[in-house]
């Protein structure tokens, strides 16, 4: 069956589950055995949202589509970027509720339910994130986000609360309020999506027994590039929010950190467990310094 844009015309279900998908056939098929296992005693559909992919992420997925008269798969390759891709699945959706999650990641029984149910009382919600399941135990961090509430700092600056976009679910009347996720925004999209929310006046609430299990990247250069694009595109967001009272990072304490990173901590590259933490600063900082210089606003 082609990948297809066309909406099916069937009666409306409650729940939308709508997952991003870029090359994500090693990992996307534990994602959607754990969907097939969730029940819920309401309707609900699955949209699989293919951004481009150029490995086996449809063929991988179509099993799945062919066994689940609900399920579909939805083609955004006209442009790259999670933004893009979830609004072109929430254009074909059905549901009244619109939830999000990730084709790297595994959701944990029981989530359709407890999302579904977190927003008949909630416009905003976010689930938590376990990180120990998919990931080596000694490659896990200290105080990993969204494990016991929600996030309250992006990168030293404080604002409001957020989620991020994998595990966060929204009615509908108020995505389309919003009118969904910026996609000029290649990352911290749903940081941005939050903010806008709660400034509008929404409520967003934290459901901690809707649990994902989270991967996090196995690779340093991966997880160097995904460090450098968050602190690269917090500048976009500072710049946007700073007016509405989103706190920054001075430059004196930006070139403090400078300092400390390449004059005292500089050594811990010759440690193997202490080498990752230094490039991921590394990443940080250079992050923040170039998204300074391309956003013309000072935060580093």
């Amino acid at each position: 069956m082609p990948v297809s844009n066309r909406s099916i015309e069937r009666a409306p279900v409650k729940l939308s589950v709508i997952i991003p998908c870029y090359n994500a056939a090693s990992t996307l098929p534990a994602q959607l055995d754990a969907l097939a296992d969730n029940v819920w005693s309401e309707s609900w559909e699955v949209i699989i949202v293919d951004n481009g992919s150029t490995d086996e992420t449809v063929p991988r997925a179509q099993p799945f589509v062919e066994h689940s008269p609900s399920w579909r798969i939805v083609d955004a390759s006209e442009r790259k970027g999670p933004g893009y891709a979830r609004n072109t699945g929430v254009r074909v959706a059905r549901g009244d509720y619109l939830a999000f999650c990730d084709a790297d990641d595994v959701i944990e029984p029981g989530w359709v339910s407890a999302i579904g149910e977190a927003l008949e009382q909630h416009e905003l919600v976010g689930s938590r994130l376990e990180y120990e399941k998919l990931n080596r135990t000694k490659s896990l961090r200290h105080n990993l986000p969204q494990e016991h509430g929600l996030r309250q700092q992006l990168y030293r600056s404080a604002f409001l609360p957020f989620v991020g976009g994998t595990g966060l679910a929204v009615r509908r009347e108020i995505f389309e309020k919003l009118g969904g996720f910026d996609e000029t925004l290649k990352c911290g999209e749903d940081v941005d999506f939050c903010w806008r929310a709660q400034l509008e006046g929404s409520d967003l609430y934290f459901e901690k027994t809707a649990v994902i299990h989270c991967r996090l990247p196995s690779r340093p250069k991966d997880t160097y590039r995904q460090t450098f694009n968050h602190a690269f595109w917090t500048v976009a967001i500072y710049k946007r929010y700073r007016q509405h009272g989103m706190s920054g990072v001075r430059w004196q304490s930006g070139a403090k950190m400078w300092l400390h990173l390449l004059l005292i901590q500089l050594p811990q590259l010759a440690k193997k467990s202490s080498r990752e933490k230094w490039i991921n600063n590394f990443a940080r900082r250079c992050g923040l310094l170039l998204g300074s210089i391309r956003f013309k606003t000072l935060m580093f």
